[in-house]
């Protein structure tokens, strides 16, 4: 399965959001080589889902969508 990022034009207190919706084999470190082209943003994906998420070895279900900090 393959997920495309897609665009949000949301403002939060940090700045600019991208929505990414969640596939079968993602985790916190794909989702940031998919968004960013590597795996150092993980913990900037977490804190901006934390309403989603109680830690960052366990993603919400597939499905769900995810702010991504620009």
């Amino acid at each position: 399965l393959t997920a495309t990022p897609e665009k949000n034009t949301s403002e939060a207190k940090t700045g600019r959001f991208r929505q990414y919706t969640i596939v079968k084999g993602d985790t916190l470190s794909v989702i940031s080589n998919k968004m960013f082209n590597d795996r150092i943003h993980t913990q900037a994906i977490f804190n901006a889902n934390r309403d989603k998420m109680t830690s960052p070895n366990i993603l919400p279900k597939i499905g769900t969508v995810l702010q991504i900090p620009e």
